[in-house]
């Protein structure tokens, strides 16, 4: 193994690591039982075979691994090695898989590869299905022996006594994984599943990987299957993954070779070939959230370029390159087979001949569309949050700490809408006359003047002024402009949770802005009231006021919780004084599924407050809740890990732990990488700020506090043939190119859905003067805000597993649900969701309502989802 490891090193150490992958093979003396249909295997004939696939090892680089692997007919003259073999008959059991140590083992695998690729040019087609055959079937007699019934009466003599096949296969795999771990070989690929879809035929092996998972587990040892990329293999690892109660270190492995190729010479040829490539498309995504941990390239799926180099086909161009921009952070690329294009011998080849591969992976990693994706600046700074699930924050019932706000504030794209959203509020103010005159003369430049800030946001101002310059709203503002020539306005701008003062920046921005762009000499003089709870942060600001001259005569900093404004001296001034007023209230108190941190009950609190104009504007003034069906093992694993967490974290790792139930019942915040989202998403409700009545005036004071924020959405998601392709993770815009592609071939295959992700889709402001002139932010593929960070979705986890049969309808039902009780006194109040699931049979569903005839044939249903607030709920 260390003469392997070198060579790895030091064929491009800028490029390449050493990282080992195991592959479980067959024993030859099991073999041998299996074929000759003998009921014993003495220990003499099993040294003549000893050596037969003795070696499979996989030598990673950097997530692309290159490996050797050899038919068990290509070794069977090689002598190398007896002596070891011989020593390895007096232990209980022998896996020649995994001994990879030894040097002379590596000796026969260079052998091997001699002989083969001397042969190559001979009968390429039958090196071509023997390569095949290594990839795919390596350990069936394992599996033959555990589970076929004509495999029961059959004994074999592992060294020390006599036993039945099955546990022999048993024996021997468990010593594999136990090898592994003693090396430090990070995963193990296993046999792929039986064809048959059956969980009878699953069974014996679904077992077997029950008592495997948590020894492998022990020693940090991760268990790959192999499975082709088609429907039936993928349902048949849903099926084994359910059987073995999902263990975190089960995965798959694809298996890409020439069975897969497509070199279409016809036109119904190449319309089936788009046919399949569709289909594949769709499998890959759907594969994706079925624990996909690697993908491996056998020799035999590679081409031959003009230059005789190895190159894959325009699908498998396609389905790498999608697989990497989906999950190429976390992917693990393996190449196996005999090497066709370099002997082993070179140098340039390596001494797994494989280098030539690897290479051109390493090509298509480094293609623009890759990496645009996984190399950017955001996606640097998400790799430590990939499907890492995060409780979902309490702004009311705890503080924010100093990085979250840091954090936050590094979104290149919040804050420049809000600064957007405040320019066109005071734009369409002053085209409205909503603003009080303080006076009508053209001196007041120095006193705007005074708004700049000192922030890097030059160009951010320009191309916002130029872009509303050229609106037709613009334009009336100007017609408007020239009749207030030398108008001094002024305007108070609330903003409610402060934080570290970006609102206040935008803000002061925007002011600038409108100044700049103003026709005739209008000014503004803005008085900004900052209202924070935080004192940690309330500290911040004064320091920043004390710091920045543009905040010293304009921002007002206020501690207090906005909902109990009355209690706040400078706030009861306010309030007393209707001039005095907010015209416009700005907050980012918006959550990853738009009201789960209880912007509703803030803003509501603002309007009763009585601090606002009746011409007020809100800004966020509108945001909507969307949420989708997802499928992801990875998920729903680290759900069922938060159980062993302390249910209460100032306990430490000694207490009380969470519990299974709770933890399943609980909505976590988590940027999606290893899921697939199965349908686009759907609108579930909205909340729009600040409440109007019927003639679209604003709520009074008395009036809101009866407003009740409580919802309900029954959502009805139908079939889609490509199970969502274009929708990706749930975490980023549409792919309306991979939807396309996608929408070529049709799935027949059932699916599993292991919760719900909730986004929101938010109108900052939306001027009434013009459509064209708005401010938005949203994180729901469909509209999403492409390089905003501030909000990953919220996933909300099923219990169990949802299995949705093919052509099948999914209902959603969610509610909003709200407990005021000593309603504005602190500690009384509380929101939740509850959620749960329905599988209509096909036909069921029609276009999200139901059909007309008959009634509604449920299939599957879950448990509703945390009743009551029993396991989460949000502090008023």
């Amino acid at each position: 193994m260390s003469n392997i490891r070198r060579d790895v090193t030091t064929l491009d150490s800028k490029w390449w690591s050493t990282s080992i992958v195991g592959m479980v093979t067959d024993p030859p003396e099991l073999v041998a039982v299996m074929q000759q249909g003998s009921t014993t295997s003495n220990s003499n004939n099993s040294n003549n075979n000893s050596n037969d696939g003795s070696d499979d090892v996989f030598m990673a680089n950097n997530n692309i691994t290159s490996s050797t692997t050899n038919n068990n007919n290509t070794s069977t003259n090689s002598n190398s090695g007896n002596n070891n073999s011989n020593n390895n008959n007096n232990n209980n059991i022998s896996p020649p898989a995994m001994e990879t140590s030894d040097p002379s083992i590596v000796d026969a695998t260079t052998a091997a590869n001699n002989n083969n690729n001397n042969n190559i040019n001979n009968n390429s087609e039958n090196h071509t299905a023997a390569s095949s055959s290594i990839s795919m079937s390596h350990g069936k007699y394992l599996l033959q022996a555990l589970s076929s019934s004509a495999c029961q009466n059959k004994t074999i003599f592992n060294g020390v006594s006599t036993v039945s096949v099955a546990e022999y296969a048993q024996q021997c795999l468990t010593f594999m994984l136990e090898w592994a771990g003693h090396m430090s070989i990070p995963a193990v690929l296993l046999p792929a599943i039986p064809c048959q879809k059956s969980a009878d035929n699953c069974l014996p092996y679904a077992q077997l990987l029950c008592t495997l998972a948590p020894i492998a587990a022990a020693q940090n040892v991760q268990l790959w299957i192999t499975t082709p990329l088609n429907p039936e293999a993928l349902e048949r690892f849903q099926m084994i993954h359910t059987l073995c109660d999902a263990p975190s270190n089960l995965g798959c492995m694809l298996i890409f070779d020439a069975s897969s190729n497509s070199n279409p010479t016809t036109v119904a040829a190449t319309n089936n070939a788009a046919i399949l490539v569709g289909q594949s498309v769709s499998l890959v995504h759907a594969s994706v959230g079925c624990a996909l941990r690697a993908v491996a390239f056998d020799t035999t799926a590679f081409l031959t370029n003009k230059r005789g180099y190895p190159t894959l086909s325009k699908s498998h161009q396609v389905l790498f390159t999608e697989l990497l921009r989906r999950v190429g952070r976390t992917l693990r690329v393996l190449v196996q087979g005999i090497p066709f294009h370099h002997s082993p011998q070179t140098e340039a080849g390596g001494q797994s001949g494989c280098l030539s591969y690897l290479q051109y992976l390493r090509h298509l990693r480094q293609r623009d569309d890759v990496v645009d994706v996984l190399d950017t600046n955001s996606s640097q700074l998400e790799a430590a949050y990939l499907d890492h699930l995060q409780s979902p924050l309490q702004p009311l019932g705890d503080n924010l700490e100093f990085q979250t706000y840091e954090t936050f504030e590094t979104d290149p794209i919040k804050y420049s809408q809000y600064k957007r959203a405040i320019e066109l509020a005071l734009r369409d103010a002053i085209s409205l006359n909503q603003l009080t005159k303080l006076s009508s003369n053209s001196t007041s430049s120095n006193i705007t003047t005074s708004t700049t800030t000192t922030t890097n946001s030059t160009t951010d101002n320009n191309n916002i002024t130029n872009n509303l310059n050229n609106s037709t709203t613009n334009n009336n503002n100007n017609n408007n402009n020239n009749n207030n020539a030398g108008t001094v306005f002024g305007v108070t701008i609330l903003v409610v949770g402060a934080g570290r003062g970006p609102l206040i920046r935008a803000a002061l921005q925007a002011v600038q802005a409108v100044h700049l762009a103003a026709a005739g000499g209008i000014s503004i003089i803005p008085t900004i009231v900052a209202v924070e709870k935080n004192p940690s942060a309330i500290l911040y600001l004064h320091s920043v006021q004390a710091r920045e001259t543009s905040w010293t005569n304009t921002v007002t900093i206020v501690e207090c919780d906005m909902r109990y404004a009355a209690r706040n001296q400078i706030l009861q001034s306010m309030m007393q004084d209707p001039d005095k007023c907010a015209d416009i209230c700005v907050s980012e108190l918006l959550g990853s599924f738009g009201d789960n941190e209880l912007s509703p009950e803030c803003l509501d609190g603002v309007q009763t407050s009585g601090i606002i104009k009746e011409t007020c504007v809100c800004i966020p003034q509108s945001y909507t809740s969307y949420l989708a069906p997802v499928s992801s093992m990875r998920l729903h694993c680290e759900a069922q890990v938060k159980a062993f967490d302390a249910a209460t974290p100032t306990e430490g790792p000694s207490g009380k732990p969470t519990g299974s139930r709770q933890a399943l019942e609980t909505p976590y915040v988590v940027r999606t990488h290893a899921a697939s989202q199965t349908h686009k998403e759907l609108r579930c409700w909205e909340f729009a700020h600040f409440q109007k009545n019927d003639q679209q005036k604003l709520v009074k004071k008395g009036d809101a506090k009866t407003i009740s924020n409580e919802r309900f959405a029954q959502l009805h998601f139908t079939p889609n043939p490509t199970q969502g392709a274009g929708n990706g993770c749930g975490y980023g815009l549409y792919d309306g190119a991979v939807a396309s592609m996608a929408a070529s071939g049709t799935l027949t295959s059932d699916m599993a859905i292991h919760g719900f992700l909730g986004t929101f889709h938010c109108v900052l402001y939306q001027s009434p003067l013009s459509e064209k002139d708005n401010s938005l932010i949203s994180i729901a593929p469909q509209s999403f805000s492409v390089g905003m960070f501030s909000w990953f979705p919220l996933y909300f986890p099923l219990r169990q597993p949802l299995y949705v049969p093919h052509g099948a309808s999914i209902i959603c039902n969610m509610w909003r649900k709200t407990n005021m009780s000593q309603e504005h006194v602190g500690g009384g109040g509380r929101v939740w969701y509850e959620w749960c699931a329905q599988v209509v049979a096909p036909g069921g569903t029609n276009n999200g309502s139901s059909s007309g005839g008959g009634d509604t044939k449920i299939l599957n249903v879950t448990p509703i989802h945390n009743p009551n607030g029993r396991s989460y709920f949000v502090r008023l």
